[in-house]
């Protein structure tokens, strides 16, 4: 081996050496709060685990290295335990304040008509509306941030149109899928097709632009019909429309099929076709 060669071998090894010893400054001050700083530390520690395939394998050094990351690899399963109880105590606090309940077990938690899906190691929840039904976003794994848009995607969720009005709707897009055909059960997602065009602004018929959409997607119409059921019992416009359960084979397609809640703790049905009682309309 020529003296070059040997001074390159030795550079890289410094290099590398000086790049584990910063990572290990790193991890020991968010080690200060390990569960907060989850995430953070088990990227460091790939990053470590990484470098030290690039040492020779017999030096006292890399030994001890290697001892360590196994034990501190441990020890970081149980910051994911307290991670997550932290998150759920300080999640429930938060929804508490707006009025809402929290129930269900890690990485699954419900509260009202949604689902809170838990992802520690890559540091993201998803926000799901119904038993994970219909997904409405990532966010941070934050319970301040989950909170908020549980209370958003509540708030938004829907035409926005009064039950009357959205029944009116509902019904003007039956009618355009069953016109001229037999059955009068029209499938379910085409309606929604149909009532999404119905609810554009004039502004979009005059000029249909991406820009000008009012999105209307299938939990819109699912919360709309959930809160149809709601004043059944108060209007008869309510009672007219009728949805048809889905078959098992319905349900595992999603272009045949759409859920709805039957109740405010989440539970619900997925229903295949709708249809409007024209005969109570007279």
């Amino acid at each position: 081996m020529d003296l070059d060669h040997l001074i390159n071998t030795f550079t890289e090894t410094k290099k590398t050496t000086d790049a584990i010893f910063r990572t290990l400054r790193q991890i020991s001050r968010l080690d200060e709060d390990r569960a907060a700083n989850f995430r953070q530390i088990q990227s460091r520690m790939v990053k470590i685990s990484d470098m030290t395939g690039r040492m020779e394998p017999g030096s006292r050094q890399m030994a001890s290295l290697r001892t360590w990351l196994d034990e501190y690899a441990m020890q970081l399963e149980e910051a994911r335990g307290e991670l997550g109880r932290r998150f759920g105590v300080e999640l429930e606090e938060r929804l508490q304040e707006m009025d809402r309940s929290l129930s269900g077990h890690y990485p699954e938690l419900r509260t009202s008509l949604f689902t809170v899906e838990l992802d520690f190691d890559k540091g993201h929840a998803i926000l799901w509306y119904g038993p994970k039904q219909e997904r409405l976003g990532r966010y941070r794994l934050s319970p301040q941030e989950v909170a908020g848009r549980v209370q958003k995607s509540e708030r938004n969720l829907g035409s926005g149109l009064p039950v009357e009005e959205f029944l009116a709707r509902s019904e003007e897009a039956w009618l355009s899928c069953v016109e001229g055909k037999r059955s009068r059960k029209a499938p379910i997602i085409q309606v929604l097709l149909q009532i999404s065009f119905l609810l554009q602004t004039p502004h979009f018929r005059s000029d249909p632009k991406k820009d000008h959409y009012k999105g209307y997607g299938r939990a819109d119409f699912s919360y709309d019909l959930y809160r149809v059921q709601r004043e059944a019992d108060r209007t008869r416009q309510s009672r007219r429309l009728h949805l048809a359960i889905a078959t098992r084979s319905q349900t595992e397609q999603r272009a045949r099929h759409l859920w709805v809640p039957e109740s405010a703790d989440g539970r619900g049905s997925a229903y295949s076709h709708l249809t409007f009682d024209e005969e109570a309309a007279s």
